[in-house]
C-alpha cells in the first residue's frame, strides 16, 4: 500500500511512528493492525478490514517506557478505500 504526504491543511503536524496494535470493535471483536503516523487529533491505522465511519473502538497497544498495554478509545472519523 503507497501513502501519500499529508496535506499542509492539517491543524496538527503528523509524525511517523510505526507500532503493531490491536482493534477492540465492540465488546468482543478484535483484529490486528499497524500504527503508521500519529499527531495530536488522531492516528493512521492500516488494518483490513476497515471497522466503519463512526464506529467507536479501542486501539490495545504498547507505549515504550509504559508497563502495562494500553486501551485508548476512539472513533473513527476518516477511511481511506
Amino acid at each position: 500500500m503507497s501513502y501519500q504526504k499529508d496535506s499542509n491543511q492539517r491543524k496538527h503536524n503528523r509524525h511517523t511512528y510505526v507500532a503493531d496494535i490491536e482493534l477492540i470493535i465492540g465488546d468482543q471483536r478484535r483484529q490486528s493492525g499497524k500504527i503508521v503516523n500519529i499527531s495530536l487529533g488522531g492516528a493512521f491505522i492500516d488494518t483490513d478490514p476497515l471497522p466503519p465511519f463512526g464506529a467507536r473502538i479501542k486501539l490495545s497497544v504498547t507505549i515504550p517506557g509504559v508497563p502495562q498495554t494500553c486501551e485508548i478509545p476512539c472513533i473513527v472519523r476518516w477511511t481511506r478505500i
